[in-house]
């Protein structure tokens, strides 16, 4: 489980007078297996060790979270509601891509 204590991402819808919706924010990472990867992953868990994967999933989440922080920062945007992260694998790749709606203070 991983917890990310910040005020300025919620999943929440925005019922905040004190903000306004800008618009959508949007981030993309983009983390490349390889085939060994691939197999030796499908392999461990398949005998009962599911956190062999989860450190490239870990790592891909914080880097597209990164990303949108930064990306806040350069459009000023003082908060992110309903934020949502997708993951899409196929057996060369893994793609987070991170949404939400982009809020600045009244």
């Amino acid at each position: 489980m991983t917890y990310f204590k910040m005020d300025t991402i919620s999943a929440d819808p925005n019922f905040s007078p004190a903000y306004k919706s800008c618009g959508i924010i949007t981030s993309t990472s983009i983390k490349a297996i390889n085939a060994v990867r691939n197999f030796a992953t499908k392999f461990v868990n398949g005998i009962g060790s599911n956190g062999f994967e989860l450190s490239i999933y870990k790592e891909l989440r914080k880097e597209a979270i990164d990303n949108i922080q930064e990306e806040m920062k350069k459009e000023q945007i003082d908060a992110i509601s309903s934020f949502r992260i997708e993951y899409i694998e196929n057996p060369t790749h893994i793609i987070a891509n991170c949404y939400g709606t982009a809020l600045k203070k009244r």
